[in-house]
Order: C-alpha cells, then structure tokens, then sequence
C-alpha cells in the first residue's frame, strides 16, 4: 500500500519539449527544482534517477470531456469515446532555434497528475511542493528561462494504491528494459552540469505476458517508466 496524489494539470503556456506530451522525469525535475527552493530533505534524492521512493508519472493527456485517453498497441493515443477528442502532433506547432527544432504543446491542455508516494517518510514533502504549484504554478520543458513551460494545478486530492498484480499487461509508458528495442536519451542538470544517459527501452502500447507485482516495470520507474495497466 502506498499513498497516491492525482490531480489535472493544466498548460498556461506553451510548453517545449522533444515529445507529444510531458514525461514524468520532465514532472519530477519540476518537483525537484522546487524542492531545492524550499529547502526540503527530499530534494538530495532527486539526483538519483534510480531511486523511486516517490514515482512520478507522465502526463497523460486528459480529453474535452475529461477523460484520459487511453493508449492503443502501437502506442498511439486512441479519440475519446465519449466526446471524438483526438491528441496527436496536430495539437503542437514547430519552435525552431539556432540548433534544432522543438515540439510545442498548445496552452490551455489538460493533463494528468499522479505522484506515488512509496516511501512515506517524504509524504509532507511532496505535500509541500503540489502546494507551492497551486499557488504559483511550476515549469516544465525547454526554454523556461524565457517564459514557456509554466503550468498550474486545477484539482487534486490524496489516496492509497495497492501494488499491480497480472499476468498479462500493457505498458503505458515506455519501460526501460534489457530487452529493449530502441535507445532514447534522458538529461537532467545536477547544480551546474548538465548530464545525459541512452537508456535501451521497450515502447509504450506493448503487451507482456509476464507475472508482475509492482508499481512498474523494468528500472527507473520512479522517473515515470515502465507504467502498466493490467489486463488479467
């Protein structure tokens, strides 16, 4: 049993990242920002990428009508059954720089929040930080320094989860797995560096007929990998 926080975020800006929608490592390094801020003592376990007292998961879009979408085998986003809302790259516009190109996601977009507390001790902690984005919001992305990547929170509340038990199961996230099918890189700044991994993943929307017990698969769940849904 573990305590559970689940919310809406919502983009008061654009946000600037390399995918369709923000990952949980992006939330997490949110969190971690503000945690520094505030001088909790959660904040020297951010750096570890591995740990995953608290799990952190991405942020699924949320439809017109308030659903989260759901994710079909080839990991796509299926349209909202109840109101026809679609989420695919149309939704985003292109930001060019100097260097490269960014993905963009339209202001106004809702997304879910879910934060598993595994570890209680830093239940206060996580507490504190959704608090400090209710009042003034937080940042996620790329170019935060010049205005994108501000997001607020609509609604939240608390709970408990139990660990997820199958046989057969879907990945709703990519899983960092040894079994992996492609490579994706990951960065994160630690004070003044900036660090980057290549971590071999098996994509989202993949099913496994695998007995699993857990809040994830594969390593580095707690960045919002490997997140399942099971089927039986």
């Amino acid at each position: 049993m573990a305590k559970v926080i689940r919310g809406v975020l919502q983009a008061k800006t654009g946000i600037i990242i390399d995918e369709l929608y923000p990952q949980g490592r992006q939330l997490r390094g949110a969190c971690g920002y503000i945690a520094l801020q505030l001088g909790l003592k959660i904040a020297e376990r951010f750096p570890d990428w591995k740990w995953d007292g608290v799990i952190f998961r991405d942020l699924i879009p949320i439809s017109g009508c308030g659903r989260q979408y759901t994710i079909d085998r080839e990991g796509r986003f299926v349209n909202c059954s109840e109101c026809g809302d679609n989420y695919d790259d149309r939704i985003v516009k292109t930001v060019a720089t100097k260097n490269r190109m960014y993905k963009e996601i339209k202001e106004g977009r809702k997304y879910r929040l879910e934060i598993i507390i595994v570890e209680e001790e830093y239940q206060s902690d996580i507490i504190a930080i959704i608090n400090t984005i209710e009042k003034g919001g937080g940042r996620i992305g790329k170019m935060t320094n010049n205005g994108h990547g501000l997001f607020g929170l609509r609604e939240w509340n608390t709970g408990e989860i139990t660990p997820m038990v199958g046989d057969k199961w879907r990945l709703m996230s990519d899983a960092v797995m040894p079994e992996g099918e492609k490579y994706i890189t990951a960065g994160k700044t630690v004070g003044d560096r900036h660090e980057k991994i290549s971590l071999k993943v098996v994509s989202k929307g993949r099913e496994i007929n695998k007995r699993i017990t857990g809040f994830g698969a594969g390593e580095y769940i707690g960045l919002g990998f490997g997140e399942i849904e099971i089927i039986t």
